[in-house]
């Protein structure tokens, strides 16, 4: 909304329809006023014309019969009188005016006359009559003019207001019709490509769908890889660019009966053939038409991802199909790029809703499982503690690992309830004890939190509370989160872990290494226990450089005071590798793999040391 008015479509006022109906609408009303004011005017003219007949009769008569006459011969006088003045001052003149003004005329010599014998000493009846009749006449003949030039007047005004009605009419229509084209156009067409936009393109696809049959087309959804960082790194400006660059080419890249159109931000969708590879045809074509574009010096670096979806049915709704080939764009497993809304992402579907309908009750019936995998002290092979893990035992779904339902819970938030469900849990496992040195006594407890759950308002004292119910003392109660979980500048969760730490509770950062700002946090963050990944173990094995970055990652944390744990520890070798580079504590499938909670006080209840190899 800007200057003072709105507008119904691209550049089309509102106020300029609502102006030419009004315009026309009184310009209506003139005209019926005009016509009826005309109407009374004919109307006077004519009765005056019909008074002068009749009045000049009434003087002669009375004049025969010796009777006074004065009133009726001035009344005639006016009434002549105005007739004349009202002609002459008529602006528009037609054949029918002159002829009546001629009568008029005609009708003022005849009245002369008859005055001229009123005013003799002895009139003469004969003459008078004969002037009397002779002017009734001319009388009679002046109505019967007024009359006709009343009927055509009407007629001409009728006319010419029937016809600037018409072009009044037809000038609202032809505004209307150009508004509703205006309103269309805004309807269909994207703002910044140009082009389509989703409606335009669910609209003209369903045709097409329709008009083609089962089988014959898929709905490609496509999104650019890191856009967000175009954005940031080049400009906005830049980054409408690229969505108007790679809108042209997916219109080159679609063949006849093909479509494109422009959802929002950096995502698009397409109507193709369902052609073999005819997805990989456009995406390659796009691809080598983008790092061929002089016009965007980053274009190499833009790489769009693809999901697609069959429409097996020609009837089926095309708003739902670019759902379903969004959805796997973002959840399915992409292939070079693409991603297919096939029969195995049906049954992933098919299985996070059955995980849905069931994580509830299972919660209730106990379905989540504690399993717990040991950590070793690396230099003497004592048992240092456990770490928490779940494991969902369904009934029908069987035995879960945590990557099959978490990232799920995480997008429902019905994460923050289990995590707090297996807190509950771990703080029944105190005292956990195992012989881990002469004299014994309890080992520590690893406990995961999702970012989701921590970051809830009241996070601190449901936790604080949950704990308190419980003789667990908060050094043997570690938390862990991720480090995909942390930025250095997150303050809420800075300040969340810091006062978790302040009453002594021990945070360990989990996956470490496999995020891009791993010294920036370990500046930042209020961090007792760094659990380095896997994948810097890995890597150390083979390679002198990665092994190098290990040794030192190792040094710096026990120089800042933070104790190492290493994550993933398969063989002997690795083990001895992490003791000589000075990590403190192990885990893997090496030492001991996770495992229920019977099964590890069977273990480790009366011996602390390291199972052998054999």
């Amino acid at each position: 909304m800007h200057g003072g008015f709105h507008t119904c479509a691209k550049g089309v006022p509102l106020r300029s329809k609502v102006a030419a109906i009004i315009t026309v609408f009184l310009f209506g009303v003139g005209l019926l006023v005009f016509i009826m004011v005309q109407m009374q005017n004919y109307a006077s003219i004519i009765n005056d014309a019909g008074s002068v007949r009749g009045a000049t009769q009434r003087a002669v008569k009375l004049e025969i019969a010796g009777l006074p006459n004065e009133d009726v011969v001035e009344r005639v006088d006016e009434v002549l009188a105005s007739l004349i003045d009202r002609e002459d001052q008529r602006p528009l003149k037609n054949r029918e005016t002159r002829e009546f003004e001629e009568a008029l005329s005609r009708i003022e010599d005849e009245w002369g006359l008859i005055k001229q014998e009123f005013a003799e000493p002895s009139p003469s009846e004969e003459r008078l009559l004969a002037l009397s009749e002779e002017h009734f006449q001319l009388a009679d003949t002046t109505v019967f003019l007024a009359q006709r030039r009343a009927e055509s007047d009407f007629l001409w005004i009728a006319a010419v207001g029937g016809v600037l009605i018409f072009g009044a009419s037809l000038l609202v229509s032809l505004l209307e019709r150009h508004h509703r084209l205006k309103l269309r156009k805004a309807l269909v067409t994207d703002p910044l490509t140009g082009g389509r936009n989703q409606f335009s393109f669910e609209e003209e696809a369903q045709r097409l769908v329709q008009a083609a049959g089962a089988g014959a087309y898929l709905v490609a959804y496509s999104n650019v890889v890191g856009f967000r960082s175009v954005n940031e790194s080049f400009g906005r400006m830049a980054g409408d660019g690229v969505i108007r660059t790679l809108n042209a080419l997916f219109e080159k890249a679609c063949g006849p009966d093909e479509l494109v159109g422009h959802v929002n931000a950096d995502h698009f969708v397409m109507l193709l053939r369902n052609d073999e590879n005819r997805m990989e045809q456009v995406a390659a074509q796009t691809a080598a038409r983008l790092r061929a574009d002089d016009a965007l010096p980053f274009s190499d670096r833009i790489v769009c991802g693809y999901g697609t979806y069959e429409l097996a049915d020609g009837g089926e709704d095309i708003a739902t199909a670019v759902s379903n080939a969004s959805v796997v764009l973002k959840e399915g497993t992409i292939t070079n790029l693409i991603a297919r809304y096939d029969d195995a992402f049906r049954a992933k579907l098919a299985f996070e809703r059955h995980v849905e309908e069931r994580m509830r009750k299972a919660l209730a019936a106990g379905e989540f499982a504690v399993y717990v995998q040991p950590q070793f002290f690396l230099d003497d092979g004592s048992l240092a503690g456990v770490e928490a893990l779940c494991r969902w035992d369904s009934p029908d779904l069987g035995l879960l690992m945590p990557d099959r339902f978490i990232p799920q819970f995480e997008r429902n938030g019905f994460i923050a309830d289990l995590d707090f469900c297996m807190l509950e849990r771990a703080c029944r496992l105190y005292p956990l004890t195992a012989q881990t040195k002469p004299g014994g006594g309890p080992v520590h407890v690893a406990v995961n939190f999702s970012r989701v759950t921590m970051l809830q308002n009241d996070f601190v004292e449901r936790f604080e509370r949950l704990v308190g119910r419980f003789d667990f003392p908060p050094a043997f109660l570690h938390v862990e989160v991720t480090e995909s979980a942390l930025t250095a500048d997150d303050q809420a969760l800075v300040g969340i872990l810091s006062e978790l730490r302040r009453h002594g509770f021990p945070i360990a950062m989990d996956d470490f290494g496999t995020g891009y700002s791993s010294l920036s946090l370990l500046r930042n963050m209020p961090i007792d226990v760094l659990k380095i990944d896997r994948s810097f173990l890995s890597a150390s094995e083979d390679d002198e450089r990665s092994r190098r970055v290990l040794e030192h990652v190792l040094a710096l944390a026990n120089d800042l005071g933070i104790d190492t744990v290493c994550e993933g520890i398969e063989t002997a070798e690795q083990a001895d590798l992490l003791r000589r580079l000075g990590c403190s504590i192990g885990q893997g499938f090496h030492l001991a793999r996770p495992m229920p909670l019977g099964e590890f006080r069977a273990r480790f209840a009366s011996d602390g040391t390291t199972p052998s190899a054999s």
